[in-house]
């Protein structure tokens, strides 16, 4: 994988992880 694929990746999996938590 690209890395910017990766940052993209690793942001949505971040931002769903937070929704998860509130």
């Amino acid at each position: 994988m690209q890395p910017i694929l990766q940052k993209l990746y690793r942001a949505e999996s971040m931002s769903q992880q937070e929704s998860q938590q509130l």
